[in-house]
């Protein structure tokens, strides 16, 4: 054992010298290192097999099974800042538009639009766990129902009471959600 270690020190020993050196001189003369006191660096030959090169038909954006879509999915958001058209709704599509007055309203004015909307809302769910008909007539009806309770509880309200309104319809809306759905999913109109 004796003797591989002292091999070992050795070999390293004379690896130093000859670095050392190598340095010294360079430190010395200013000179760049000779390529006898450089050892260079060994790099194995690989031989990888070519790239294939690229046809038109591969060059080509991936197609999914559908009639020329990209199988890349689009992940735009959508514009929330313009209300949703009636054509742009699932189930229902011919269902009237918000009133007008309730579009154009502003700022923290906007919280009388929520309302009129969770009136809405839950009045229609309402009748359609009453009546178990989810028919576009019960689904999406007119705005007017809900539009005249509006005007004649809610809007003279000031905005804290009108927030607090908009809750209550909310928690009465989510009362009947479930078995509204239910009803719904079991037509075929959800």
């Amino acid at each position: 054992m004796t003797n591989t270690t002292t091999r070992i020190g050795l070999t390293l020993a004379l690896a130093l010298v000859g670095l050392g050196g190598a340095g010294r001189a360079q430190e010395v003369s200013g000179e760049p290192p000779t390529s006898e006191a450089t050892p260079e660096l060994i790099t194995p030959e690989i031989d990888a097999p070519a790239l294939p090169s690229m046809t038109e038909e591969a060059a080509q954006e991936p197609t999914s099974g559908a009639a020329g879509s990209s199988a890349f999915n689009d992940l735009t958001p959508p514009d929330m800042s313009a209300p949703r058209s009636a054509s742009e709704y699932r189930t229902c599509p011919d269902r009237e538009e918000r009133p007008a007055w309730a579009e154009r309203l502003e700022g923290r004015e906007a919280v009388r639009s929520l309302l009129l909307s969770e009136i809405y809302k839950a009045r229609s769910y309402e009748q359609i766990v009453a009546t178990g008909d989810c028919s576009c007539a019960v689904k999406a009806p007119s705005w007017a129902a809900a539009e005249a309770e509006y005007q004649e509880n809610y809007a003279a309200l000031d905005l804290v009471a009108v927030r607090e309104a908009r809750g209550e319809f909310q928690r009465l809306s989510g009362s009947f959600h479930h078995e509204a759905r239910r009803i719904c999913r079991a037509q075929g109109n959800w």
